[in-house]
Formats: structure tokens, C-alpha cells, sequence
């Protein structure tokens, strides 16, 4: 028998565009979903200062992750997991 345990989903490669994969948050589940493109969003954090200096600008955590398929787009937060689909 093949384990084939989730995985959370930052840790999606980018080599799985082109394969089959499943995809579960919460209480929903995408079986054997053919990814065509992975795109992912991260938080920006802008400090501003006293005194006139330039504002601070930082890239955060990942904040979303948007899959997209043959028929349509998952839209999926850090809570959701993923692997191959068997």
C-alpha cells in the first residue's frame, strides 16, 4: 500500500501543475483535481515611522493559496492540505 498522507499546503510544488491532486479544508474535499496553475498571496506589512522616515515595508507569511483546474479555481487558506490523488 502507497502512503499518500496529506500534506499542508505550502509545500505544494510548483511540479504539480500538470498532475492530479487532492485537495481538503475544513469539511470540503476536490478529489483528483488537474492543477493547471498555482498562484499564492502574502500578507504586506507597511510600518510607518515618526519623525519623517521612510516607511518600512515587509513581505509576510503566505496568507492564500488560489489553485486552478481544468474547470474552475480553489481558493484555499494555510489550513488546507493536499497529495497526490492515488
Amino acid at each position: 500500500m502507497i502512503d499518500n498522507r496529506w500534506l499542508p499546503i505550502d509545500t505544494m510544488p510548483l511540479s504539480t501543475v500538470g498532475e492530479d491532486v487532492d485537495v481538503q479544508e475544513s469539511q470540503r474535499l476536490y478529489s483528483n483535481v488537474h492543477v493547471t496553475g498555482i498562484r499564492y498571496e502574502r500578507e504586506v506589512v507597511e510600518e510607518q515611522f515618526m519623525f519623517g522616515e521612510a516607511p518600512q515595508i515587509s513581505i509576510g507569511r503566505i496568507a492564500d493559496f488560489t489553485i486552478t483546474h481544468t474547470t474552475g479555481t480553489i481558493r484555499a487558506t494555510l489550513k488546507a492540505e493536499w497529495r497526490p490523488h492515488a
